[in-house]
């Protein structure tokens, strides 16, 4: 018998029906988004000033999130953040936050909404509103005695380089360079903005998951997993159902106890005892491997991954699924009966025994009073 997994506490999500009759219960947490978008937020908020890299008195008192924010709203300068691109960026990604934490909001529409973000966040990386794609003018020729720029080439992601940190110090000024903010190509440099929007969170200083992260996420959380009830059951049946059933783990398992339990012996498998044991109670499906094959043996349509199922399954298919497993583990086993129906016999460990060691009860009844 296989132990089943301790049953994981989590928040009813919804529940409907397929065109089948099958009843899918979601477990979905939905509070899950909202946790890990707060923790985004309290982690913008907290980077400010030199840190993000900003030294203008007018910007000096700004965090990174007001900077996210106003991306394409206030105009891009040094010293402060933004793009030039009115209407995209930052502005455009809080404008589908707010729809998407409306409190009144059902879960289809909170899904569709994330989606549209995704994609939409998407579309902005690699293009001039990604934050990594920011140019700025880099001193590339400046007077050596007054710090006088004589000539520029772009930059992208940050203006705080190290020719740049040159150029301040001849005017008297401490700017040093942040190095990883700023890159000669574009798609490669890695701004704070750029780091809290799409980052892997391995970068200084926004060393957390990054917005895009927390969305993609939580579209997986709300999508959720479905359980499929004892009222209508996975039916294993079919002439490939057999071998598709021996992909789900917990299944296959069951198989192989009883086939490893009876090897060596003249016994039949217990097809009976097996039955039961896969009818009579509900199966964890622990991977995705095994959710596919659940849906495959249900035809069910479904994004969902199933967590938990029960199955319908006849003698006939128990012993399918006993012989397929006994080939490939090399374990002998056959019908008892050598002709017509052969599934409908007992299925008996050891090799088919040879026309001559079988009992003379075949033969007539003259036969059975010979000595």
């Amino acid at each position: 018998m296989v132990k089943r997994k301790r049953n994981v506490k989590k928040t009813k999500g919804v529940t409907y029906k397929t065109s089948d009759g099958t009843e899918i219960t979601l477990e979905i947490d939905r509070k899950a988004f909202r946790d890990a978008y707060n923790i985004w937020v309290r982690k913008a908020e907290g980077l400010v000033g030199d840190e993000i890299g900003v030294v203008s008195p007018e910007a000096s008192g700004k965090n990174l999130l007001s900077f996210i924010q106003d991306q394409g709203v206030v105009g891009r300068v040094k010293g402060k953040m933004g793009t030039k691109i009115k209407g995209q960026g930052g502005v455009q990604i809080f404008k589908a936050l707010q729809t998407i934490f409306n409190t009144g909001m059902v879960l289809e529409k909170q899904k569709e909404a994330l989606k549209k973000l995704d994609e939409t966040m998407t579309a902005i990386q690699g293009t001039n509103a990604d934050p990594r794609n920011i140019w700025f003018s880099n001193p590339t020729n400046w007077d050596d005695d007054d710090g006088t720029v004589l000539s520029t080439k772009k930059v992208y992601g940050h203006y705080r380089t190290d020719a740049y940190e040159i150029v301040r110090e001849l005017k008297g000024e401490d700017v040093p360079a942040k190095e990883g903010f700023f890159s000669g190509s574009k798609d490669t440099a890695k701004p704070p903005m750029w780091q809290a929007l799409y980052g892997t969170g391995n970068d200084a200083p926004f060393n957390s998951p990054s917005l895009h992260t927390i969305i993609k996420q939580a579209i997986k959380d709300l999508e959720g997993t479905a359980t499929i009830g004892k009222d209508n059951p996975v039916p294993i049946d079919g002439v490939k159902a057999a071998t598709t059933a021996l992909t789900i783990s917990v299944i296959r398992q069951i198989i192989d106890s009883a086939l490893d339990k009876g090897r060596g012996t003249t016994k039949s498998f217990p097809d009976k005892a097996i039955q039961s044991a896969i009818q009579n109670q509900p199966f964890d499906i622990r991977t995705e491997k095994d959710s596919k094959a659940v849906k495959t043996l249900k035809r069910l349509n479904i994004p969902n991954d199933i967590e938990e199922c029960w199955f319908k399954i006849s003698r006939r298919q128990v012993k399918r699924m006993a012989v397929i497993r006994a080939k490939e583990k090399g374990i002998p086993v056959h019908y008892k009966m050598a002709s017509g129906d052969v599934a409908r016999s007992p299925l008996k460990f050891g090799e088919r025994p040879e026309p001559d060691d079988e009992k003379k009860s075949f033969g007539s009844w003259q036969d059975m009073l010979v000595i």
